[in-house]
């Protein structure tokens, strides 16, 4: 079975989501004692050890034309179409869009960078309503299946035998940011492929762990680069990887009639 988890921390929050989801294996955990996302993710694949796992943000929503949750039988179908692959990530799409009429791209794969970690996609802080750099549209670019060096860990599908494998995430990180970065680099190690598929959802950014940043949390977020670049830092471009794993996919279900 797929499970759906969502941790989160005010009920508000997820109303929307609860009843965009209904009938869905979905369970919502709510962070009491603010142990941060990706502990939260980490207590509730041991909570659920027989089953695959999506991980969704409180913040997110399937797109607004699709009201049967299709974004969830795609997903499970690329997991059964591609058993080489551990991780499977979505594209995420900011609730904002250009003068096209196009969403803006929050996450569609991860790639290294100067050794940094860096979005296909991202630039944008709706909180704010900042721009951090320059933003890139959703022109279908991405509509392949691809193979990437990493994944976020919001709309990712992950496989129990990954979890089984690597049941925690590595404890020598602080608090949040990387971790999940470090966690693809791990799978890829063991020899899972890490594949970003063009299924989509919205991801609002605004009830995530940005909300809690302060000057301890950005210094955890510099010492987790830190301790990134010194175990990963030499091997980087060897999983630098964007390439497209099926040229005749454009969709799941395009490839299956």
């Amino acid at each position: 079975m797929t499970k759906i988890v969502i941790p989160y921390v005010n009920d508000n929050e997820i109303l929307e989501l609860r009843e965009a989801l209904f009938g869905l294996p979905v369970v919502f955990w709510k962070d009491t004692h603010r142990i941060g996302s990706d502990l939260a993710y980490q207590t509730l694949w041991h909570k659920y050890p027989k089953d695959d796992i999506i991980i969704l943000h409180a913040d997110m929503l399937p797109m607004p034309n699709d009201k049967y949750n299709e974004w969830y039988y795609d997903l499970i179908n690329y997991a059964n179409k591609y058993p080489e692959a551990g991780i499977f990530g979505t594209t995420l799409l900011y609730p904002a869009k250009d003068d096209n009429d196009n969403y803006y791209i929050q996450h569609a794969g991860g790639r290294f960078e100067n050794g940094e970690a860096i979005h296909f996609g991202g630039g944008l802080e709706l909180f704010s309503a900042r721009t951090v750099r320059s933003l890139e549209s959703d022109t279908r670019k991405y509509d392949r299946l691809r193979e990437v060096a990493w994944v976020t860990f919001g709309g990712v599908y992950i496989r129990r035998t990954v979890l089984d494998s690597l049941p925690t995430f590595d404890p020598s990180y602080f608090w949040t940011y990387y971790r999940d970065v470090d966690y693809c680099l791990a799978a890829s190690k063991l020899g899972y492929k890490i594949y970003q598929t063009p299924i989509q959802l919205l991801h609002f950014e605004g009830r995530d762990n940005k909300r809690l940043m302060s000057p301890d949390k950005r210094e955890q977020m510099d010492l987790n680069y830190r301790i990134f670049i010194e175990k990963w830092g030499s091997d980087l471009e060897k999983y630098n990887i964007d390439r497209v794993v099926d040229e005749k996919e454009t969709n799941i279900k395009e490839s299956a009639t």
